[in-house]
Formats: C-alpha cells, structure tokens, sequence
C-alpha cells in the first residue's frame, strides 16, 4: 500500500465463492481510504446500473467519481445481465479508465476461460493483458464458518 501512487498494476481476483476475494479487496480499501484516497466499491451489476444512469441521464458528476476514484473495485464481473449495451458500455468504461491509469481490481467466480466466452475479445484481452491475475484456491469459507457455528450451537 505504501508504493500504491508509484505502481499502475490493476488486479483481478478470480476463484470459487467464499474464497476471500471480497475479503481481500475491503482489506486493501481499507488501508487506502485510511491514507486518504479516494476509493469506491461496485458490484459489477450496481456498475452496469451507474453506466446506464452516465448514458441515459447524462450524470457527469457519478462518471467522474467512477472514472476518477484512485481505486475501483468492480466485485462479481459476471453476475450482472450481459446484454450488447453491457458489453459495450463495460468495454468503454474499463477502457477510459486504464487510459486514465486510475487503478481498479476486479473480483469474479468466473474462470478465465469463462471470462473469454462470456465478454468479447476487447474486454477479455484488457482484463488479462492489463491486470495482475491471481486465483483464490480453497473451500468455500462462509459454508465452513456456518457449519463451525452450527456445531458449537448444537453442542
């Protein structure tokens, strides 16, 4: 975090459900907003949802908070509704913002290969060739807490 100003990596969390993605992305936010910078949190549908309202209600003020924040975190990349206007609209965004080198981390449950079909090559070749890739390997922690609690509640 201390070299965060002097790094442009971009980072992209993938792996199973309840693995820490999340997690880790809140902790790294953390440290961030606690030094001062500007960081905002979207899950990926709530984004698709800020693009429409940029497009059809013309908010420049919410398109300069997306594009300009010092950290965006886009969080389930493919749990939104994929439509043409969301690939579009996507493809855009994360375009203008890797030209502005304003750094984002992306979480998903998608594979990569799941990624490449699911998005077209534009979004495909900016999310690999552009971010540092790590996958999140383990069982699912929030079943497995659930179930540490339900046998101490059960005795």
């Amino acid at each position: 975090m201390r070299n965060f100003k002097n790094t442009q990596s971009n980072l992209l969390f993938f792996g199973s459900p309840g693995t820490g993605k999340t997690f880790l992305s809140s902790c790294i936010a953390k440290e961030l907003l606690d030094a001062g910078h500007l960081v905002v949190y979207r899950t990926a549908d709530g984004l698709i949802q800020n693009l429409k309202e940029v497009k059809f209600h013309d908010n420049v003020e919410l398109l300069d908070l997306l594009l300009n924040c010092d950290l965006l975190i886009i969080d389930d990349l493919g749990t939104e509704l994929t439509t043409e206007f969301s690939k579009v609209e996507l493809f855009n965004f994360l375009n203008a913002k890797l030209l502005r080198k304003k750094k984002m981390i992306i979480s998903t449950n998608l594979t990569l290969e799941n990624l490449k079909n699911k998005y077209d090559e534009r979004i495909y070749s900016r999310l690999v060739g552009d971010f540092n890739i790590y996958k999140f390997l383990g069982e699912d922690l929030r079943i497995k807490k659930n179930h540490e609690r339900t046998k101490k509640a059960s005795g």
